[in-house]
C-alpha cells in the first residue's frame, strides 16, 4: 500500500492510502513538553543517591525542622520517618530535597507521594532506616 500526504487544505494533514482512504490525522501544531514533575515519581526516585539524602539531612540539621519544612513547603510526616544517628526526619521532605540535590530538579510535595511503596522503599534501598508510626 503506497501512502501519500494530502495537502489540499490547511490545518492537520491526513495520511491517505493509494485509494484515497484517510488513515490518520497528523497535527501540525507543536505539542507541549511535559514538566519534569509530571513524570512518574517511581522512576525518578531512582535518581536519588545516598549522598543526596545525606545532604538533605545536613540542610535539615542546619536550618532546623520548622524552617526546613517551610522553605520547601512540606508538611510534617504523619507516619514515615527517616531515622539517622538517633534523630527522626520527615521522610517525604528529605526525599523531595534529596531529589533536588541529585538532579537539580526540586520536587514540591504534590509532585510525588510518600509512603512505604515510594519514599520508604527508596530510603531503605539506600541503606537507611525508616520508622513507621
Amino acid at each position: 500500500m503506497a501512502l501519500r500526504v494530502s495537502a489540499a487544505r490547511p490545518g492537520p494533514q491526513m495520511l491517505e492510502s493509494k485509494d484515497d482512504r484517510p488513515l490518520a490525522a497528523i497535527s501540525s501544531a507543536p505539542r507541549p513538553i511535559a514538566e519534569p514533575a509530571l513524570y512518574s515519581a517511581t522512576v525518578a526516585l531512582t535518581d536519588i543517591t545516598r549522598e543526596s539524602v545525606l545532604r538533605a539531612v545536613a540542610e535539615h540539621d542546619k536550618l532546623g525542622r520548622t524552617e526546613f519544612l517551610e522553605r520547601y513547603h512540606f508538611s510534617p510526616a504523619r507516619k514515615y520517618h527517616l531515622v539517622l544517628d538517633g534523630k527522626w526526619y520527615d521522610s517525604k521532605a528529605i526525599v523531595g530535597v534529596a531529589h533536588g540535590y541529585a538532579t537539580g530538579i526540586q520536587w514540591a510535595p504534590s509532585d510525588f507521594s510518600g509512603g512505604a511503596a515510594t519514599v520508604g522503599k527508596t530510603l531503605t534501598a539506600l541503606g537507611f532506616v525508616v520508622d513507621v508510626d
